[in-house]
């Protein structure tokens, strides 16, 4: 089977400068405590202050903010099809292979919702995954679309605000991420449509964004530790 060539090299690349973010603005909501299983230890939930190492707070270093840089490009099929709600009007959905700054072979699944409501953004969400089975990482990132900057003629997303990870549908070196980022989304429509398909073709995807991870769940960091006899 001949396999397409996405022609990415993995490399370090800037990102749009209202993305250089602190820290502090990777964190735009807290994550509830487990207060049940708090209160039994005697603990005072309300006494807790968000956990420094999930939710950092401060300017980065040259070399923290250098790590959370990410850029990923992917290049697949596309099709738009009519939406599976009486709320949704169109649905946009896409798979691709290519690779990241942060993983070197990977692919993606991405799906974006227009909403029947005139009033109400796009939304949706991307999940991409590393193909290195030994790392077990999937990326999970969601995102919004405004209407009135943010589409093409055909009324297709080109352009899309991540605002959070999707923590169900992350994991390995991603889980418990923090992620704030932008995806841009170029088509190449097909001369022909498939019965139910309103358009359909190839798609590039390109990520650009800033993901925290804590540094404490890469299961291959401790590859090189010995542990016979222990």
């Amino acid at each position: 089977m001949r396999r397409n060539r996405v022609g990415f090299r993995p490399a370090v690349e800037g990102i749009e400068a209202r993305l250089l973010l602190s820290a502090a603005g990777l964190v735009t909501r807290s994550r509830p405590h487990h207060a049940a299983v708090v209160a039994q230890a005697g603990i005072d939930p309300s006494t807790i202050p968000p956990n420094p190492l999930f939710f950092p707070t401060g300017q980065p270093t040259p070399h923290e903010a250098a790590r959370q840089r990410f850029v990923a490009k992917f290049v697949g099929p596309f099709t738009v099809g009519p939406g599976r709600f009486s709320s949704e009007t169109q649905q946009l959905y896409i798979r691709g292979n290519g690779g990241s700054n942060q993983f070197l072979h990977g692919n993606t699944q991405l799906a974006v919702i227009t909403p029947a409501d005139p009033t109400q953004p796009l939304g949706g969400s991307m999940t991409m995954f590393d193909r290195n089975t030994s790392t077990n990482s999937s990326l999970g990132l969601q995102f919004v679309a405004d209407r009135a900057t943010d589409l093409d003629s055909a009324g297709r997303p080109i352009h899309l605000t991540i605002y959070d990870i999707k923590s169900e549908e992350s994991g390995g070196s991603y889980a418990s991420a923090l992620a704030v980022g932008t995806v841009n989304i170029r088509y190449s429509p097909s001369g022909r449509r498939s019965p139910g398909v309103l358009s359909q073709g190839t798609a590039t995807v390109t990520v650009r964004a800033l993901i925290y991870t804590s540094g404490t769940n890469g299961i291959l960091k401790n590859a090189d530790l010995n542990t016979t006899g222990h």
